[in-house]
């Protein structure tokens, strides 16, 4: 090939290949799912920000029964917590969604589980309940309750 028909070929691929759009489809596909991929990263972290947020200044309401006298009542309160007096009520109430939770400690806390009645607020609240009743206890009570091995 005679070296001045070199640019005349280069050109001729050069046009050819940017005038077919399975190349600018190929070339753009890339940068556009990293933007899609930046975009998404960004909104979730948004998202998880405020649901943090929103958490932390959220206050657990809730009631419990105490059939082993071994809850606190003032620590107990001071979680945002009252003493109920119908469980039926209680029960009740946290099914309404006008209260969070309901606790029923067992009477003996080492041999029974202790019932926990929480609200249903959806898979993207979950988390804002504790499933786990607030540690409401006086120190007194962990002699009484044993060791677990």
């Amino acid at each position: 090939m005679v070296q001045h028909n070199l640019s005349t070929v280069i050109s001729f691929e050069v046009v050819r290949t940017l005038t077919k759009r399975r190349f600018w489809i190929s070339t753009l596909i890339v940068p556009i799912i990293g933007a899609i991929v930046i975009v998404l990263v960004v909104l979730s972290n948004t998202s998880t920000d405020n649901s943090v947020t929103a958490q932390k200044d959220a206050k657990l309401t809730f009631t419990y029964s105490d059939m082993s006298g071994l809850v606190n009542p003032s620590i107990a309160s001071g979680f945002g917590g009252t003493v109920a007096s119908d469980q039926a009520a209680a029960i009740a109430a946290v099914k309404a969604g006008t209260l969070d939770a309901y606790f029923v400690y067992s009477t003996d806390p080492t041999k029974q589980h202790t019932k926990v009645y929480g609200t249903d607020e959806g898979i993207f609240k979950m988390g804002s309940t504790p499933l786990s009743p607030p540690n409401c206890w006086s120190p007194a009570p962990r002699g009484r309750l044993g060791t677990r091995p």
